[in-house]
Formats: structure tokens, sequence, C-alpha cells
């Protein structure tokens, strides 16, 4: 992920800083047991797609790890509507909510003590061009191994290490499987295929995040009578994909033009998905 680098404004303490602000010591509990939930929305074209559902994770996260937010979900679309305004009409921003505790008991932590921050930045979307991936010996976890449903801190690692691991073998992201053996998603997007005029991706299972923008992709595929199948899906499968497409919120749809040794190119199914996605973006409500 491409760290901001431009104008960034957080909400913390009840106020708004023009600035980041640090919220961690050494032996806070998020910062030594990785007791961290946050969300990611995204502001472009002046709409934020997918805003309540993002905030509403971003509360049903924080609950999953024993966190109890003193905010909700209306009050955080308020908060982030005050701090959109704060930038130029025609900026591209990311939008984090988080949540987390300082104190806690042994390695539990203490939901009286949870801290919030929401944090807006400028990050451009990236433009489709060449991304290839792999497959990695990483998997997904069982849902009784981690709290995979909620986006939290603790379960990036693992993530990470695909990616890393990816990255030095000459690609740029990994395919993770899931505990069972069947593709579960790129290191930290879901994935879609298409074979023979027909999207699959694979079904939910409860070893990955079912992603905001999958379900959205999902929904606008059926409504445009696109067919869409979730699937479980065996690496081999996958192999005899026309075309694969990440969907995520930091660039929404990319299209991934290389897996292992065979190239995919940008496909006219997944062109015709994401311009489904930016068309359907152009009918929400102006924010600012």
């Amino acid at each position: 992920m491409t760290l901001p680098t431009g104008k960034i404004y957080c909400y913390y303490n009840d106020k708004w800083h023009k600035k980041d602000v640090a919220i961690l010591k050494s032996f806070d509990h998020a910062a030594w047991l990785s007791g961290m939930v946050f969300d990611g929305a995204r502001y472009f074209n002046r709409v934020s797609p997918d805003l309540t559902t993002h905030m509403e994770r971003a509360l049903k996260s924080a609950k999953m790890v024993n966190l109890r937010p003193n905010i909700n979900v209306d009050e955080l679309i308020e908060l982030v509507k005050d701090g959109i305004k704060m930038f130029p009409k025609n900026a591209e921003l990311y939008i984090k909510p988080q949540f987390w505790c300082e104190s806690g008991i042994a390695i539990d932590n203490d939901p009286d003590d949870t801290k919030f921050i929401l944090s807006l930045a400028t990050l451009p979307l990236t433009d489709p061009g060449e991304l290839t991936a792999c497959f990695t010996n990483r998997i997904k976890p069982l849902p009784l191994c981690d709290i995979v449903e909620a986006k939290a801190s603790c379960l990036y690692p693992n993530c990470a290490t695909a990616q890393r691991l990816a990255r030095d073998n000459g690609f740029d992201d990994a395919i993770m499987n899931d505990a069972l053996g069947n593709v579960a998603e790129f290191t930290c997007s879901n994935l879609f295929m298409v074979n023979d005029s027909k999207v699959y991706t694979p079904e939910h299972n409860g070893m990955f995040l079912n992603g905001v923008t999958r379900r959205r992709v999902i929904t606008l595929c059926k409504d445009n009578d696109i067919p869409i199948f979730e699937v479980k899906m065996s690496p081999e499968f996958l192999m005899d994909a026309d075309e694969i497409f990440m969907t995520g919120n930091l660039n929404k749809i990319l299209p991934v033009t290389k897996i292992e040794d065979n190239e995919l190119g940008i496909g006219e199914m997944t062109t015709t998905i994401r311009d489904l996605y930016f068309d359907w973006c152009k009918t929400l409500p102006k924010i600012h």
C-alpha cells in the first residue's frame, strides 16, 4: 500500500488536527498486543462509495475484538463529511477510522478504555496497469484460529509475509489459499476471474474478509445480467482464467495482467465491470 504523502487531517481527542498525530506509547495494549482495528473508505469525484457500510464494519470489527466504541455510525459519517470538506472538492482521499485500547488485563484489552481516531489523507487511486501475482504457501486462517471477519491489524503480518515473498520472486502480489486448499484472495484484495464470459469469485466461507467492494461488484454484475458465480475455486481452475481482477477499497477494481507464467492482459469483461462500478459511483449524492 502506498502511504499518504500529501495533506492529512485527524480527528482525535474531540478535535481536528491539521497533521498526522501520534497515538501510541510503548506499553499501550494496542502497541504491545495488537488490539487495534480499522477500516478504509474512499472519497473521489465528490462521492464516498459505500461509506455507511465501511463505517458499520469499523464498529463491528471493534466489537469483535472486545472494544467498545463511544460513537455510532451516524456520528462517524458526519465526522467523515466534516473532514472531507477540509480538502479541495477534487481531492482523492483515504478515510481511516481506528479503534484501540491503551490498557488491558493480561493479554485481553479493557473495553472501557477504547480509543478512537479518524484520519483523512490525500491518496490518489491507481490507474490500471501491469499487475502480476503468483501463488504462495502462506494460507488464510480458519475462523476458529483468528477473527477473520474483523479488519484487525493483527491479521496483516501473515498477508505482508506472503506479499514480500511474491515480490522477492519478481511479482507484485500473492494469491493465498484458504486452510482447505481453495483459492481465497490476494494478500489484501478479493479475487475475481473470468472464463468463457462468465465471472467467478471464491465463495465466502469465513476464511477471508468479505470485502465491501467485492459485494458491490457482485451486485452490479447481477443487476446488469452478467453471469457471476461464487464457487469453491481450485488453483487449477484459476489458472484457466481468461481474465483476473482484484477488488478492494484502496483502488476499487484493478486488472491482474499475469499469474505465474500466464500472460492475461486487461480483458474486456474486467473493463466493463470497472466501468459499471465508476458509473454507479456517479449516481451517488455529492458530499462536497
